[in-house]
């Protein structure tokens, strides 16, 4: 994204991804994400659900709020302001942004502002003020043959069926739908592609972020993002204080209350969950449930606000 932004700025980058390239890669995105829920974590939450659910909820109805917050100043629109400060599925986010009406650039620095600030701030969090050791990177996984082509297939069934349903980000929320059903079903090898693949689709996103940017919009990004991080940093004290809340209720560490509701990071929350030898089932559910809701949610709650704003008043 850094890359793409420093080539916009002297105008001779390219004006757009070719279309086969961006759906693909919301495909892809969609897939990897949906296969974050599975089965046996939704059993692990399943004597605390209702605590999971408010936290959640909560944690919604802040990043919506946030959004509207953000609204608030002259250069960002009410649909930019909430998808920029949905708090889940960063990259999901900015694959859709210009499909529901937001000002990519925005959307892409803010979303991936918000993922830098909880990443460098999680383990320090965790071990300063909860007592956790102090984590490594997790090493990335080799994905089966089998897993593979369910992964293929959750991105091929999901793309028909999203285009069938007429959902917003249809591209993004099919394969990831499908992708969840399968590893909820459980019946089958659990969906995954290859980390190259992977890669290449978050790569074409950042990509996309970055296109429209001028000298004149970086300027109007630089001016909103005092705001934008304070809301932030809001959010994620509340996250935090909903989780020591949760972790009471459901019987664990703060700790592991804290890494299951961060708004984000959830690679850095993986490995310093797995360093401290925290129940990485019930945090990875957790975060999976809330990343999912997000993203399900959020494309809704944009289509709303563009129908009521461009919605005559009566009498005209």
């Amino acid at each position: 994204m850094v890359a793409g932004t420093a080539v916009a700025l002297t105008g001779r980058g390219p004006r757009r991804v070719p279309g086969p390239l961006a759906v693909g890669s919301q495909a892809v995105i969609g897939t990897a994400l949906g296969a974050m829920v599975t089965g046996q974590e939704l059993r692990t939450l399943a004597e605390d659900w209702a605590g999971v659910l408010a936290v959640t909820l909560l944690t919604l109805v802040i990043s919506f709020g946030s959004g509207f917050l953000l609204a608030l100043h002259p250069a960002v629109d009410r649909v930019t302001g909430v998808l920029s400060m949905a708090a889940g599925g960063a990259s999901g986010l900015v694959a859709v942004a210009g499909d529901l009406g937001g000002d990519i650039r925005m959307v892409g620095t803010l979303q991936y502002t918000r993922v830098l600030l909880i990443t460098a701030s999680t383990p320090p969090v965790a071990a300063y003020v909860f007592g956790a050791p102090v984590a490594a990177v997790p090493a990335g996984t080799v994905t089966g043959a089998e897993s593979t082509l369910v992964g293929i297939g959750c991105v091929v069934v999901g793309l028909v069926l999203g285009r069938l349903a007429r959902v917003p980000a249809g591209d993004l929320l099919g394969p990831m739908i499908v992708a969840a059903a399968v590893g909820i079903w459980g019946g089958i090898a659990v969906p995954a592609l290859p980390g190259l693949v992977v890669a290449v689709a978050y790569v074409v996103i950042g990509w996309t972020a970055t296109l429209g940017f001028t000298r004149e919009a970086m300027g109007t990004v630089v001016r909103v993002l005092p705001l934008a991080l304070g809301l932030v940093l809001a959010l994620m004290v509340v996250s935090a204080l909903a989780g020591v809340w949760l972790a009471r209720l459901a019987g664990l560490t703060d700790l592991d209350g804290y890494l299951a509701t961060t708004p984000g990071g959830m690679m850095a929350v993986l490995a310093v969950a797995a360093a401290a030898g925290g129940n990485v089932t019930f945090i990875t559910g957790v975060q999976a449930i809330r990343l999912f809701l997000m993203l399900a949610l959020t494309p809704l709650v944009t289509v709303r606000l563009r129908r009521r704003s461009v919605t005559p008043p009566p009498g005209d």
